[in-house]
């Protein structure tokens, strides 16, 4: 006994000594993993910085080809109006011309005997008759070059306006490329990115958890030593087990008064501080944590039965995880309400999983058999 107490002790050291040596390393592994996920995520952020400013670029440049060619619309509008109104005075100017070749008389130059007649108020007739036309003339000419002139600058306008769309949508067009050519990169820069993600988040995970397997097996070995050294599961009774390792200590405590006003709904098993705790049947534990009952196990058994094992200094299970009979599932402590009480077992029985029964008939049978 002595030498397989011996040889359990070095296997402890080994395995806490073997990867405090490597934890340097380890550490400096997953310093760089977490490093190298930071860097990737602000790759990540300027890219999508860069894409942004790219789309910023375009639309910018759409917006102002959407204003040009607005105003190319208005201008040729202009062009049009202003034509239509030089074509209007064209027709005047040529049917002034034409009166004035079919009536000779009226001709401006034309103040001649023609223009007197014999009598006075025909001859002011005829006179004011040449001054209105002569006026009127004067007017569709000045109107006609007003409008010229106009035409001359409406036509300038468009042909400036039809000059700046044809530069936006150049502008535009490079604007898309360089648009298009951003987002091709960044995809590819963004799938490398995701890929190392993933490599670096798998590599930090992986780390962690065999870092917490490692926590685990060593908490396993130390309750194996426990176990050699007296903490040992007393034999099975009927396929179940004791729930707390030898030697421990209970009465029935069911129903005694508790603070709050409460009554115990359990039995205190005492032991040594760090003695192994086990499944009392097959079944499937959830690991739980309260101020009450501190670090905690709930087992719900094959048989259709439940148990609570509560005020665990250390639990090496996990919730989901199916055991068998006499698995340990952690060490006795003292946590939750329990911290200025001996180290002890609450432990708790729930026939067919409903409520809580005096467990210390069924404890009686498993541990003092």
């Amino acid at each position: 006994m002595r030498v397989l107490r011996r040889r359990l002790a070095l296997i402890v050291m080994l395995v806490v000594l073997v990867p405090a040596s490597g934890a340097g390393a380890l550490d400096r592994r997953v310093e760089r993993s977490r490093a190298e996920l930071q860097q990737a995520r602000e790759a990540a952020a300027a890219t999508a910085a860069r894409l942004d400013r790219a789309a910023a670029d375009y639309e910018e440049a759409q917006a102002h080809l959407g204003r040009l060619s607005d105003e190319e619309q208005r201008t040729e509008l202009e062009v049009a109006d202003a034509q239509r109104n030089a074509t209007e005075v064209d027709i005047q100017v040529r049917d002034r011309l034409v009166t004035l070749y079919k009536h000779p008389e009226l001709r401006l130059h034309a103040l001649t005997r023609a223009v007197v007649a014999a009598d006075v108020g025909e001859t002011l007739h005829k006179l004011e008759l040449i001054d209105q036309l002569a006026r009127s003339g004067a007017a569709k000419m000045a109107r006609a070059e007003r409008v010229a002139v106009r035409v001359q600058a409406a036509e300038h306008d468009y042909r400036v306006v039809t000059a700046g769309v044809r530069d936006a949508l150049r502008v535009r067009r490079d604007r898309a490329s360089d648009l298009g050519a951003a987002l091709a990169r960044a995809r590819s820069e963004v799938s490398a990115a995701d890929r190392r993600l993933r490599t670096v988040q798998a590599t930090v995970a992986a780390e962690a958890e065999r870092r917490r397997l490692e926590r685990q097996r060593v908490r396993q070995l130390r309750l194996a030593q426990n176990r050699q050294a007296g903490g040992g599961p007393l034999p099975p009774v009927d396929g179940k087990v004791c729930p707390v390792g030898r030697p421990n200590a209970f009465s029935d405590s069911w129903g005694a008064p508790r603070s709050g006003g409460r009554s115990h709904q359990g039995v205190d098993m005492f032991a040594a501080h760090g003695t192994p705790l086990y499944a009392l049947e097959p079944g499937t534990v959830r690991a739980s944590d309260n101020s009450l009952g501190g670090v905690s196990v709930h087992l719900a058994g094959s048989s259709g039965d439940a148990y609570y094992y509560a005020h665990m200094s250390e639990r090496i299970v996990v919730t989901g995880q199916r055991v068998r009979a006499g698995e340990v599932l952690g060490a006795v402590g003292n946590t939750g309400n329990a911290r200025f009480t001996p180290p002890h077992l609450h432990f708790q029985y729930h026939p067919g999983g409903g409520g809580p029964v005096n467990p210390t008939p069924l404890v009686t049978v498993l541990c003092r058999s």
